[in-house]
């Protein structure tokens, strides 16, 4: 049996899924959520890298009276479909690290997860560092060296055609309006969204 690398078995499964579901999609217009005053980054539609997946889009949206912040995929892939949420993040737990404490895996681990003395809805102005942790993944070749805020989130992983959905730790981290990345701890992989500013009315 000929073997394909991994990126062409993943191209080659979400053929297949979509192939099974004889390409029956359900389309429904998409809801923006309007600007908000007292959030990290305004909601909205953004395009991310999901590893050998590549580029989907997500919609990035504040509920519970905006202390939580959910994005989930209007594209999705053979793990996670579309409709599905990809990461959470509860607004609380913000974080301020040095880049030592950012230099692996296992110290950012290590860090405890803990609500924040800083309340929720008050806007970071600072700049703090940021670095790749050493052994994680990543296929954005500009990614800033600091960042405004800094998140404990959940993000969502599961086995081809969603089975097993689970969450999984991992850091929100925006470093501009239109930029944020989402760092899968136990991936070890990091996802970078852009804004989409094209129209989409």
């Amino acid at each position: 049996m000929h073997q394909f690398p991994h990126s062409q078995e993943l191209l080659l499964m979400k053929f297949l899924i979509l192939r099974q579901l004889d390409y029956a999609f359900q389309y429904k217009r998409v809801t923006l959520q309007a600007p908000l005053t007292g959030v990290p980054i305004q909601p909205g539609i953004f395009k991310g890298t999901y590893g050998t997946h590549g580029l989907e889009l997500i919609q990035l949206e504040y509920i519970d009276n905006c202390t939580k912040l959910r994005a989930s995929k209007l594209s999705g892939d053979p793990n996670v479909p579309s409709g599905q949420v990809t990461f959470e993040v509860v607004l609380q737990y913000s974080m301020v690290l040095t880049a030592q404490q950012q230099a692996s895996i296992s110290s950012l681990d290590a860090i405890e997860v803990r609500a924040s003395d800083t309340p929720y809805n008050n806007v970071p102005t600072t700049p703090q560092p940021f670095r790749v942790p050493l052994g994680c993944h990543e296929r954005f070749l500009e990614i800033p060296r600091t960042c405004i805020a800094r998140y404990h989130g959940l993000g969502q992983v599961a086995g081809h055609g969603y089975t097993n959905p689970s969450f999984s730790r991992g850091h929100w981290v925006v470093f501009n309006e239109d930029l944020f990345g989402f760092l899968w701890l136990e991936l070890l992989s990091l996802s970078m969204y852009h804004r989409v500013k094209e129209d989409l009315a």
